[in-house]
């Protein structure tokens, strides 16, 4: 399949292990997050699997071309989901700790909203992770 890195052979392996079409066709991967990865398929395509719950989603997007607003958010949605999932954390618990209202994060989560980067700071700070596990910066 795909060379790996230490950090992330449990993920790829469940990978490989659930869906071994895929895994056979796969030509590249990138860490994701803490628990996912993407993985570039031999026709291009691009996928995200999350080792959580085992789902993977088709990146609709190209690396070459910057997100619009809306694949944006849809992106953003995943990534904080899994991100507050890692850290146990409910929207209430968020809000409180990022100081901004549940009906804000409520947007964020929904993929409504986008925040800015003062609050996409804050949240990175308050679940304990990075920005790139939030972002694709």
């Amino acid at each position: 399949m795909i060379s790996k890195d230490t950090r992330y052979d449990r993920i790829l392996e469940r990978f490989e292990q659930a869906h071994p079409y895929m895994a056979e066709n796969a030509t590249h991967w990138m860490p994701a997050g803490r628990t996912s990865v993407v993985i570039t398929m031999n026709t291009g395509r691009r996928f995200i699997y999350e080792s959580m719950d085992d789902t993977i989603r088709l990146m609709s997007f190209s690396p070459d071309t910057p997100l619009n607003e809306e694949e944006w958010k849809a992106e953003f949605k995943n990534r904080l989901k899994d991100a507050m999932r890692l850290a146990n954390t409910n929207q209430r618990e968020l809000a409180e700790r990022v100081g901004l209202s549940p009906a804000i994060i409520s947007k964020y989560i929904n993929g409504h909203s986008i925040p800015n980067v003062y609050h996409l700071n804050a949240i990175a700070l308050a679940l304990d992770c990075s920005l790139s596990e939030l972002t694709d910066f």
